[in-house]
């Protein structure tokens, strides 16, 4: 993707034709208590965790107000000792994920297909349902206070700023038999937050393992929906919206 496509696409998911200086990027990230210098910006730039600045008209060095979603992804990765390479996998989901939010339609199952296929670095894993927090803390519906969730399984449910919806990611790895066996799990609370979680259910997004690989508990679990079950579900982290 060159440097001008790369531009286009982030405006096309924000929607809108608004501008942001690197002076104002700075400031506004700054703002959110996060540490920015402009060397730490050109070197995100030029990795292409963000678009490159271009000149629109008579304005020079700007980019797409949502870079500012963007360049706090990085340095929130950076925080939770994400590396380069994890923030650089999740650029694709992040792009769908922001899209969604703004257009206020969020398809769950298309959003673990691109986490299944490009997802593959533990430390991408583990900060990915706090990236989805995030994205959906600061990107608000455009053209109403709802949210659209597109079920795993065809249905749907439409979440206002008032109701209860989780979402539940399960981390899953391939022991020593080629058995891909949750590991971990954790669930985003929109803003609810339910003891119980399902390996086949419509709000689960499986994280770890590649598409078309099925994916069983750990000995010694309980989760819903899997073929083994017995006593506990494993430790969970829980996330709050």
């Amino acid at each position: 993707m060159t440097d001008e496509t790369d531009f286009i696409e982030y405006m096309q998911i924000q929607g809108t034709t608004e501008l942001i200086t690197k002076t104002e990027l700075l400031a506004e990230v700054r703002s959110r208590g996060l540490q920015i210098s402009e060397r730490t910006l050109t070197f995100y730039a030029t990795k292409g965790i963000i678009p490159k600045a271009a000149r629109i008209g008579t304005r020079t060095g700007v980019y797409p107000r949502i870079v500012v979603e963007l360049l706090s992804l990085a340095l929130l990765n950076r925080q939770r000792n994400a590396s380069i390479d994890a923030t650089l996998q999740l650029i694709p989901l992040w792009k769908l994920i922001a899209r969604g939010a703004i257009s206020g339609d969020l398809d769950l199952a298309e959003i673990e297909y691109v986490a299944r296929q490009h997802v593959t670095l533990p430390d991408a894993n583990f900060v990915f349902p706090f990236m989805m927090k995030e994205i959906l803390s600061y990107l608000s519906p455009r053209d109403s206070d709802a949210i659209l969730w597109r079920l795993k399984n065809g249905e749907s449910v439409r979440q206002t700023r008032s109701d209860s919806f989780e979402v539940t990611f399960l981390l899953g790895a391939t022991d020593e038999l080629g058995v891909a066996r949750v590991i971990a799990w954790t669930q985003l609370k929109l803003p609810g937050f339910d003891d119980e979680f399902v390996v086949d259910d419509p709000q689960t997004i499986i994280l770890g393992v590649p598409v078309g690989v099925s994916i069983q508990p750990q000995p010694g679990t309980a989760i819903q929906g899997a073929s083994n079950t017995a006593s506990a579900a494993p430790d969970r982290q829980e996330v709050d919206a």
